[in-house]
Protein backbone atom coordinates (compact mmCIF):
# COMPACT_ATOMS: atom_id res chain seq x y z
CA UNK A 1 0.00 0.00 0.00
CA UNK A 2 2.85 2.17 0.86
CA UNK A 3 4.25 1.49 -2.76
CA UNK A 4 0.99 2.87 -4.24
CA UNK A 5 0.57 6.13 -2.26
CA UNK A 6 4.56 7.16 -3.15
CA UNK A 7 3.49 6.49 -6.94
CA UNK A 8 0.20 8.62 -6.54
CA UNK A 9 1.66 11.11 -4.82
CA UNK A 10 4.64 11.55 -7.41
CA UNK A 11 2.40 11.17 -10.51
CA UNK A 12 0.07 14.42 -9.02
CA UNK A 13 3.24 16.06 -8.17
CA UNK A 14 4.42 15.57 -11.81
CA UNK A 15 0.83 16.43 -13.08
CA UNK A 16 0.98 19.82 -11.02
CA UNK A 17 4.74 20.54 -12.15
CA UNK A 18 3.93 19.96 -15.69
CA UNK A 19 0.03 22.01 -15.47
CA UNK A 20 2.13 24.93 -13.53
CA UNK A 21 5.09 25.19 -15.71
CA UNK A 22 2.50 25.51 -18.97
CA UNK A 23 -0.11 27.94 -17.17
CA UNK A 24 3.52 29.76 -16.55
CA UNK A 25 5.06 29.61 -20.34
CA UNK A 26 1.49 30.56 -21.66
CA UNK A 27 1.35 33.99 -19.73
CA UNK A 28 -0.81 36.19 -17.66
CA UNK A 29 -3.67 36.84 -20.35
CA UNK A 30 -3.82 33.20 -21.04
CA UNK A 31 -4.19 32.35 -17.43
CA UNK A 32 -6.58 35.51 -16.93
CA UNK A 33 -8.39 33.68 -19.59
CA UNK A 34 -8.72 30.41 -17.98
CA UNK A 35 -9.39 32.34 -14.57
CA UNK A 36 -12.27 33.93 -15.87
CA UNK A 37 -13.96 31.27 -17.49
CA UNK A 38 -14.02 29.34 -14.03
CA UNK A 39 -15.72 33.01 -13.08
CA UNK A 40 -14.44 31.72 -9.47
CA UNK A 41 -13.40 34.95 -8.16
CA UNK A 42 -14.36 38.60 -8.67
CA UNK A 43 -12.91 40.49 -12.06
CA UNK A 44 -10.28 42.67 -10.09
CA UNK A 45 -8.96 39.37 -8.73
CA UNK A 46 -8.72 37.32 -11.91
CA UNK A 47 -5.14 38.71 -12.72
CA UNK A 48 -3.98 38.17 -9.31
CA UNK A 49 -4.80 34.82 -9.40
CA UNK A 50 -3.45 34.12 -13.31
CA UNK A 51 0.30 34.90 -11.79
CA UNK A 52 -0.10 33.39 -8.70
CA UNK A 53 -1.49 30.08 -9.61
CA UNK A 54 1.30 28.86 -12.02
CA UNK A 55 3.99 29.17 -8.96
CA UNK A 56 1.65 27.72 -6.93
CA UNK A 57 0.91 24.73 -8.77
CA UNK A 58 4.66 23.91 -9.35
CA UNK A 59 5.57 24.42 -5.48
CA UNK A 60 2.41 21.91 -4.76
CA UNK A 61 4.20 19.30 -7.10
CA UNK A 62 7.58 19.87 -6.43
CA UNK A 63 6.07 19.23 -2.55
CA UNK A 64 4.20 16.24 -3.52
CA UNK A 65 7.07 14.79 -5.71
CA UNK A 66 9.78 15.07 -3.42
CA UNK A 67 7.83 14.13 -0.29
CA UNK A 68 8.18 17.37 1.78
CA UNK A 69 5.27 17.63 4.13
CA UNK A 70 3.20 15.51 2.42
CA UNK A 71 0.46 16.13 4.14
CA UNK A 72 0.08 19.89 4.14
CA UNK A 73 1.24 19.12 0.08
CA UNK A 74 -1.79 16.76 -0.38
CA UNK A 75 -4.29 18.54 1.62
CA UNK A 76 -3.31 21.84 0.00
CA UNK A 77 -3.29 20.23 -3.71
CA UNK A 78 -7.24 18.49 -2.60
CA UNK A 79 -7.89 21.54 -2.01
CA UNK A 80 -7.27 23.40 -4.98
CA UNK A 81 -8.74 20.68 -7.27
CA UNK A 82 -11.66 21.21 -5.28
CA UNK A 83 -12.23 24.69 -6.24
CA UNK A 84 -11.48 24.13 -9.84
CA UNK A 85 -13.70 20.80 -9.75
CA UNK A 86 -16.86 22.03 -8.16
CA UNK A 87 -17.67 24.65 -10.61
Amino acid sequence: MHTLVVVGRVVVGLVFVAFGVMKWRAGVSHGARVVRGFDLVPERFVSAVAVLLPPVEILLGILLFAGVVPVFAAVASCLLLLVFAVR
